[in-house]
């Protein structure tokens, strides 16, 4: 069981840690693309960084808290729906 749960707590972090890779590569492929102008990629990108650097500071304890991790998973997900917004514009 404990074997369990620190795989889990890794799995956890890896998969939260591939956030912002998979992100920049939706925001590159926007502008390769034609979909996103140079303006709407680097206003994306800062949220990006916003989003980055909130997380490093909740880890900066050594542990992230539940609450901590629930707002940070929001504020990816609105990321990630305005970047999806910006690219079907």
């Amino acid at each position: 069981m404990k074997g369990a749960i620190i795989g889990c707590a890794v799995f956890c972090v890896v998969v939260s840690s591939l956030g912002p890779v998979v992100a920049e590569q939706r925001i590159n492929q926007g502008v390769t693309s034609g979909q996103l102008t140079a303006a709407e990629a680097a206003r994306l990108a800062a949220g990006e960084d916003r989003i980055e650097k909130r997380r490093q500071h909740a880890f900066n304890d050594g542990e992230m808290t539940i609450k901590e991790r629930r707002k940070l998973n929001r504020q990816a997900n609105r990321q990630s729906r305005k970047i999806y917004r910006a690219k079907h514009n």
